[in-house]
């Protein structure tokens, strides 16, 4: 259940796993935000790719969670 009615996820975030390393700031980016905005409202839900499954049709996944997002913010990086 999200917090904006109709959408399975309040918020879906893409970004380039190269860019996540060697420092993981992407991943603790959205550690960070994820804590923040779920200390506001328990319902808040997130998507970002971690919640993959092995076996799982990644293209699949990934559009059918983006339809299902109430907003879609892309980590921009130079790589």
């Amino acid at each position: 259940m999200s917090v904006v009615p109709g959408f399975k996820y309040d918020l879906f975030i893409s970004y380039a796993h190269q860019n996540d390393r060697p420092w993981r700031w992407v991943t603790e980016f959205i550690k960070t935000l994820k804590d923040e905005l779920e200390s506001k409202s328990r319902d808040f839900t997130i998507w970002w790719d971690p919640a993959l499954r092995t076996g799982e049709n990644f293209d699949l996944a990934i559009a059918d969670a983006i339809s299902e997002s109430a907003v879609f913010l892309s980590v921009l990086s130079l790589a």
